[in-house]
């Protein structure tokens, strides 16, 4: 668990496959980048940074966003800022 003055956290595995649950503290702006497979916010964030070859992008709430996939759908709930979706192949 990040305390509240965490500014930085950086998590790479790289030649295997892993589901991976981080908890951080709300309104955190995040910066996540993927291969393949579903990335999911849950909870208030702040600015969101998401981009994945090939997988869903599901976001629950954010000060705003910016959320880009070559395969996968993509679904924000909320987003009290600008909101940017890209996808070539999915539905936003």
């Amino acid at each position: 668990m990040l305390g509240p003055r965490a500014t930085t956290l950086r998590v790479k595995i790289s030649g295997a496959s892993a589901k991976l649950e981080l908890r951080v503290p709300e309104g955190l702006d995040l910066f996540i980048g993927a291969l393949s497979g579903t990335v999911e916010v849950k909870g208030r964030a702040g600015a969101v940074n998401i981009s994945t070859a090939s997988g869903a992008i599901d976001v629950e709430e954010a000060g705003r966003a910016e959320l880009r996939t070559l395969s996968g759908n993509v679904a924000v709930d909320r987003c009290e800022g600008g909101c940017r979706i890209a996808t070539k192949s999915g539905r936003a």
